[in-house]
């Protein structure tokens, strides 16, 4: 099976104050497909102060063309590379979903 790499990425990032509503929300309120390195791909981010605290956090969206598979797909394997400038980093989810190419504040 030969290596596939990402035809299209972005992430979204959304921001509120209210983690659940962050958390769960498949909209955004910002978006980047500009194709630089993302330093804040797969992060989360809580900001407290002056009476609240904004949630945010940020996906990466990414897009494969699996046109030239032509046989049963038995297993695949993902690689992500990182980095992490905290020592208490945690483990983060992949699933699949189902956004608009670009992508948009709007991703359904």
């Amino acid at each position: 099976m030969p290596d596939l790499y990402p035809d299209y990425d972005a992430y979204i990032r959304n921001s509120g104050t209210s983690w659940s509503t962050v958390r769960d929300n498949k909209d955004g309120d910002a978006v980047d497909d500009s194709g630089s390195r993302a330093t804040t791909a797969v992060s989360t981010f809580v900001f407290a102060g002056r009476g609240s605290t904004t949630y945010r956090i940020f996906r990466t969206l990414l897009s494969f063309n699996t046109s030239s598979i032509t046989s049963t797909v038995e297993s695949a394997t993902l690689t992500i590379s990182g980095y992490t400038s905290f020592s208490n980093h945690e483990d983060f989810s992949i699933v699949k979903g189902n956004f608009s190419m670009p992508a948009s504040t709007s991703n359904s």
